[in-house]
Protein backbone atom coordinates (compact mmCIF):
# COMPACT_ATOMS: atom_id res chain seq x y z
CA UNK A 1 0.00 0.00 0.00
CA UNK A 2 2.74 2.61 1.05
CA UNK A 3 4.39 1.88 -2.35
CA UNK A 4 1.46 2.54 -4.48
CA UNK A 5 1.26 5.99 -2.11
CA UNK A 6 4.62 6.35 -2.88
CA UNK A 7 3.99 6.24 -6.73
CA UNK A 8 1.08 8.01 -6.62
CA UNK A 9 3.15 11.04 -5.15
CA UNK A 10 6.34 10.66 -7.67
CA UNK A 11 3.62 11.52 -10.28
CA UNK A 12 2.21 13.90 -8.50
CA UNK A 13 5.53 15.60 -8.37
CA UNK A 14 6.48 15.10 -11.94
CA UNK A 15 3.13 16.54 -13.20
CA UNK A 16 3.49 19.67 -10.48
CA UNK A 17 7.14 20.21 -12.02
CA UNK A 18 5.70 20.15 -15.64
CA UNK A 19 3.15 22.74 -14.59
CA UNK A 20 6.23 24.82 -13.01
CA UNK A 21 7.98 24.37 -15.89
CA UNK A 22 5.68 25.45 -18.37
CA UNK A 23 4.85 28.40 -16.29
CA UNK A 24 7.91 28.94 -15.98
CA UNK A 25 8.44 29.76 -19.61
CA UNK A 26 5.42 31.82 -20.07
CA UNK A 27 5.55 35.42 -21.18
CA UNK A 28 8.65 35.10 -23.08
CA UNK A 29 9.81 37.20 -26.02
CA UNK A 30 10.57 35.76 -29.68
CA UNK A 31 14.11 37.72 -30.12
CA UNK A 32 14.43 36.43 -34.03
CA UNK A 33 12.00 34.50 -36.72
CA UNK A 34 14.93 32.48 -38.46
CA UNK A 35 12.03 31.08 -40.59
CA UNK A 36 8.55 30.06 -39.94
CA UNK A 37 9.67 26.52 -37.73
CA UNK A 38 12.31 27.92 -36.46
CA UNK A 39 12.27 30.69 -33.56
CA UNK A 40 14.84 31.91 -31.17
CA UNK A 41 12.79 32.77 -28.09
CA UNK A 42 14.53 34.38 -25.18
CA UNK A 43 14.07 31.39 -22.51
CA UNK A 44 16.08 32.76 -19.40
CA UNK A 45 14.38 36.58 -20.40
CA UNK A 46 17.93 38.30 -20.35
CA UNK A 47 16.64 40.28 -23.42
CA UNK A 48 19.12 38.25 -25.39
CA UNK A 49 19.78 35.38 -27.85
CA UNK A 50 21.99 33.25 -25.63
CA UNK A 51 22.78 29.43 -27.22
CA UNK A 52 20.53 26.96 -26.66
CA UNK A 53 17.39 29.22 -27.09
CA UNK A 54 16.04 27.91 -30.61
CA UNK A 55 13.32 26.75 -30.93
CA UNK A 56 12.25 23.91 -33.55
CA UNK A 57 8.63 22.70 -34.91
CA UNK A 58 8.84 19.30 -35.37
CA UNK A 59 8.24 17.32 -37.89
CA UNK A 60 7.17 20.48 -39.43
CA UNK A 61 8.81 21.42 -42.88
CA UNK A 62 8.16 25.07 -44.84
CA UNK A 63 9.32 27.30 -47.53
CA UNK A 64 10.82 30.45 -47.24
CA UNK A 65 12.03 33.54 -49.24
CA UNK A 66 15.25 33.27 -47.76
CA UNK A 67 17.44 32.88 -50.89
CA UNK A 68 20.47 30.82 -48.93
CA UNK A 69 18.06 28.55 -47.43
CA UNK A 70 17.95 25.33 -49.73
CA UNK A 71 14.33 23.89 -50.74
CA UNK A 72 14.97 21.71 -53.83
CA UNK A 73 13.61 18.62 -51.90
CA UNK A 74 10.64 20.14 -50.30
CA UNK A 75 9.59 21.41 -53.79
CA UNK A 76 10.06 18.09 -55.56
CA UNK A 77 7.96 16.77 -52.66
CA UNK A 78 5.34 19.35 -52.40
CA UNK A 79 5.12 19.33 -56.61
CA UNK A 80 5.68 22.89 -57.39
CA UNK A 81 8.47 24.69 -59.24
CA UNK A 82 11.62 26.95 -57.23
CA UNK A 83 9.73 29.99 -58.19
CA UNK A 84 6.71 29.43 -56.54
CA UNK A 85 8.47 27.99 -53.56
CA UNK A 86 10.00 31.54 -53.29
CA UNK A 87 7.04 33.05 -53.67
CA UNK A 88 4.98 30.42 -51.30
CA UNK A 89 7.45 31.54 -48.71
CA UNK A 90 7.46 34.99 -48.79
CA UNK A 91 3.83 34.26 -47.71
CA UNK A 92 4.99 32.26 -44.98
CA UNK A 93 7.55 34.18 -43.64
CA UNK A 94 4.67 37.09 -43.47
CA UNK A 95 2.69 34.51 -41.62
CA UNK A 96 5.09 33.47 -39.37
CA UNK A 97 5.97 37.59 -38.59
CA UNK A 98 2.23 38.15 -38.28
CA UNK A 99 1.76 35.16 -35.61
CA UNK A 100 5.08 35.56 -33.71
CA UNK A 101 6.33 38.80 -33.91
CA UNK A 102 5.93 41.56 -30.79
CA UNK A 103 4.08 38.57 -28.88
CA UNK A 104 4.39 36.98 -25.48
CA UNK A 105 4.55 33.68 -25.77
CA UNK A 106 5.01 30.45 -24.11
CA UNK A 107 7.28 27.61 -25.18
CA UNK A 108 7.00 23.90 -24.27
CA UNK A 109 10.13 21.61 -25.11
CA UNK A 110 9.72 18.19 -25.96
CA UNK A 111 12.67 17.27 -24.71
CA UNK A 112 14.35 16.32 -27.91
CA UNK A 113 17.09 18.46 -29.54
CA UNK A 114 19.73 18.73 -32.48
CA UNK A 115 22.77 20.94 -32.91
CA UNK A 116 20.70 23.43 -34.38
CA UNK A 117 17.85 23.58 -31.90
CA UNK A 118 15.17 22.27 -29.03
CA UNK A 119 12.51 21.21 -30.82
CA UNK A 120 9.01 22.14 -28.65
CA UNK A 121 5.91 24.45 -29.56
CA UNK A 122 5.32 27.85 -29.11
CA UNK A 123 2.02 29.01 -27.22
CA UNK A 124 -0.01 32.41 -28.22
CA UNK A 125 -2.73 33.04 -26.28
CA UNK A 126 -2.47 29.39 -25.16
CA UNK A 127 -2.78 28.61 -28.93
CA UNK A 128 -0.40 26.17 -30.03
CA UNK A 129 1.75 27.88 -32.93
CA UNK A 130 2.48 24.01 -34.61
CA UNK A 131 -1.05 23.41 -35.06
CA UNK A 132 -1.58 26.73 -36.44
CA UNK A 133 0.72 26.56 -39.33
CA UNK A 134 0.00 23.28 -40.73
CA UNK A 135 -3.61 24.40 -40.86
CA UNK A 136 -2.81 27.74 -42.48
CA UNK A 137 -1.28 25.68 -45.30
CA UNK A 138 1.66 26.57 -45.30
CA UNK A 139 3.07 24.18 -43.27
CA UNK A 140 4.00 20.58 -44.08
CA UNK A 141 3.53 18.16 -41.07
CA UNK A 142 5.28 14.82 -41.64
CA UNK A 143 5.65 16.23 -46.21
CA UNK A 144 1.38 15.85 -45.98
CA UNK A 145 -0.34 19.15 -46.81
CA UNK A 146 -3.07 20.63 -45.37
CA UNK A 147 -6.55 21.13 -46.75
CA UNK A 148 -5.37 24.90 -47.48
CA UNK A 149 -2.65 24.51 -49.61
CA UNK A 150 -4.09 25.14 -53.06
CA UNK A 151 -5.75 28.24 -51.72
CA UNK A 152 -1.91 29.40 -50.51
CA UNK A 153 -0.27 28.52 -53.49
CA UNK A 154 -2.78 30.19 -56.05
CA UNK A 155 -2.03 33.40 -53.71
CA UNK A 156 1.90 32.99 -54.04
CA UNK A 157 1.61 32.45 -57.77
CA UNK A 158 -0.37 35.96 -58.13
CA UNK A 159 2.46 37.86 -56.74
CA UNK A 160 4.61 39.90 -58.66
CA UNK A 161 8.24 39.47 -56.44
CA UNK A 162 11.86 40.68 -57.50
CA UNK A 163 14.89 39.94 -55.48
CA UNK A 164 16.74 43.10 -54.64
CA UNK A 165 20.15 43.41 -54.21
CA UNK A 166 20.95 46.18 -51.68
CA UNK A 167 24.11 46.85 -52.61
CA UNK A 168 24.24 46.94 -56.10
CA UNK A 169 20.73 48.29 -56.69
CA UNK A 170 19.65 46.21 -59.03
CA UNK A 171 16.85 44.22 -58.94
CA UNK A 172 16.46 40.50 -60.61
CA UNK A 173 14.10 38.00 -61.51
CA UNK A 174 13.46 35.18 -59.04
CA UNK A 175 15.65 32.62 -61.46
CA UNK A 176 18.13 34.73 -62.21
CA UNK A 177 21.42 33.38 -61.03
CA UNK A 178 23.05 36.75 -60.68
CA UNK A 179 19.72 37.39 -58.36
CA UNK A 180 20.58 34.03 -56.17
CA UNK A 181 24.26 34.67 -55.30
CA UNK A 182 23.64 38.43 -53.99
CA UNK A 183 25.00 38.44 -50.45
CA UNK A 184 23.11 42.00 -49.51
CA UNK A 185 19.65 40.81 -51.18
CA UNK A 186 15.61 40.32 -50.44
CA UNK A 187 12.93 39.46 -51.56
CA UNK A 188 10.22 41.87 -51.93
CA UNK A 189 6.76 43.13 -54.28
CA UNK A 190 8.03 44.41 -57.21
CA UNK A 191 5.48 47.94 -56.39
CA UNK A 192 8.28 48.21 -53.70
CA UNK A 193 11.63 48.41 -55.57
CA UNK A 194 13.00 51.95 -54.85
CA UNK A 195 12.58 54.33 -58.14
CA UNK A 196 16.71 54.80 -58.13
CA UNK A 197 17.03 51.21 -58.53
CA UNK A 198 18.19 49.80 -62.05
CA UNK A 199 17.41 46.56 -63.61
CA UNK A 200 19.45 43.61 -63.88
CA UNK A 201 20.75 43.59 -67.43
CA UNK A 202 21.26 39.73 -67.55
CA UNK A 203 17.70 39.04 -67.17
CA UNK A 204 15.42 41.52 -67.88
CA UNK A 205 16.31 42.04 -71.37
CA UNK A 206 13.60 44.16 -73.42
CA UNK A 207 11.89 41.88 -76.07
CA UNK A 208 11.49 44.12 -79.12
CA UNK A 209 8.68 43.36 -81.65
CA UNK A 210 10.67 41.80 -84.75
CA UNK A 211 9.79 44.01 -88.15
CA UNK A 212 7.48 41.40 -90.20
CA UNK A 213 9.70 40.80 -93.46
CA UNK A 214 8.75 42.24 -96.70
CA UNK A 215 9.76 39.59 -99.92
CA UNK A 216 10.08 41.54 -102.93
CA UNK A 217 10.16 39.63 -106.27
CA UNK A 218 13.62 39.19 -107.50
CA UNK A 219 11.63 39.24 -111.51
CA UNK A 220 10.08 41.96 -112.67
CA UNK A 221 8.21 42.27 -116.14
CA UNK A 222 6.64 43.80 -118.57
CA UNK A 223 5.55 42.86 -122.16
CA UNK A 224 9.23 41.54 -123.74
CA UNK A 225 11.10 43.03 -121.27
CA UNK A 226 12.68 41.11 -117.93
CA UNK A 227 14.41 42.21 -114.95
CA UNK A 228 16.51 40.80 -112.60
CA UNK A 229 17.33 41.74 -109.31
CA UNK A 230 19.79 40.35 -107.19
CA UNK A 231 19.52 39.99 -103.35
CA UNK A 232 22.46 40.45 -101.51
CA UNK A 233 21.06 39.80 -98.48
CA UNK A 234 21.02 35.85 -99.71
CA UNK A 235 24.09 35.63 -102.15
CA UNK A 236 26.80 38.14 -102.22
CA UNK A 237 27.91 37.10 -105.70
CA UNK A 238 26.59 34.10 -108.45
CA UNK A 239 28.20 31.21 -107.94
CA UNK A 240 29.87 29.01 -110.54
CA UNK A 241 27.31 26.64 -111.08
CA UNK A 242 24.93 29.27 -112.21
CA UNK A 243 22.51 28.94 -109.72
CA UNK A 244 20.52 32.38 -110.17
CA UNK A 245 17.84 33.24 -112.25
CA UNK A 246 19.71 36.40 -114.71
CA UNK A 247 22.54 33.62 -115.13
CA UNK A 248 20.16 30.91 -116.30
CA UNK A 249 18.51 33.54 -118.50
CA UNK A 250 21.72 34.61 -120.03
CA UNK A 251 22.67 31.27 -120.56
CA UNK A 252 18.94 30.06 -121.92
CA UNK A 253 19.64 33.06 -124.39
CA UNK A 254 22.70 32.24 -125.79
CA UNK A 255 22.33 28.52 -126.23
CA UNK A 256 18.79 29.77 -128.26
CA UNK A 257 20.39 32.19 -130.59
CA UNK A 258 21.14 31.44 -134.15
CA UNK A 259 23.33 34.03 -135.14
CA UNK A 260 24.71 36.82 -132.40
CA UNK A 261 23.35 38.13 -129.05
CA UNK A 262 23.65 41.67 -127.99
CA UNK A 263 24.34 41.41 -124.09
CA UNK A 264 24.51 44.86 -121.71
CA UNK A 265 25.28 44.43 -117.89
Amino acid sequence: MKRIYLVVLILISFAAFLVFDFNRRSSLNVIKIINASKIAVDLNNNGKQDADEVVCIPDVKVFTSNLFDNQQDLSKIVGISNIEALKLGYLTDIFAENELADKKVKVKLFGRKNSDCNYGDIFVNNESYMSRLFVSGYGFFNNNKSDKFEERLNQAKKLDLVILNHRSNKYHKLDCEFGKVAHDASIIPRSQVPSDSAKCKYCHVDVKETPQQINYPLILSKGGIKMYLADSSVKLRPDGNCNFPACSEIVKKINSTKESIDIAM
